[in-house]
């Protein structure tokens, strides 16, 4: 049972992740950008964008700054509206799930 609540855990992490960087590059900002906006450190937000150990308050200051509920950020498809904003202004290079 523990097993399946880490990989649990893990895949919600994971979509956490890739969320937040396809937000980050669909805005156009590079971390320094990002980190100038939201007054978050650089490397804080490497560590969330891979994964690695950070304070809940970067995360919820994210979410405010995306416009976002925090639990959304956790989903593994993002609900049409998210999608929306991402699709408004992506780079060329970026594909949204």
């Amino acid at each position: 049972m523990c097993r399946d609540i880490n990989k649990e855990t893990m895949m919600q992490l994971k979509n956490m992740q890739k969320n937040l960087l396809l937000f980050r590059l669909a805005k156009g900002w590079s971390i320094q950008e990002l980190s100038r906006i939201s007054k978050i450190n650089e490397k804080i937000l490497f560590d969330i964008e891979n994964g690695n150990d950070f304070n809940i308050e970067f995360l919820l200051t994210l979410c405010r700054l995306y416009k976002i509920k925090p639990h959304q950020i956790f989903s593994e498809k993002l609900d049409p509206h998210y999608r929306q904003i991402l699709c408004e202004t992506p780079p060329k290079n970026i594909k949204v799930p």
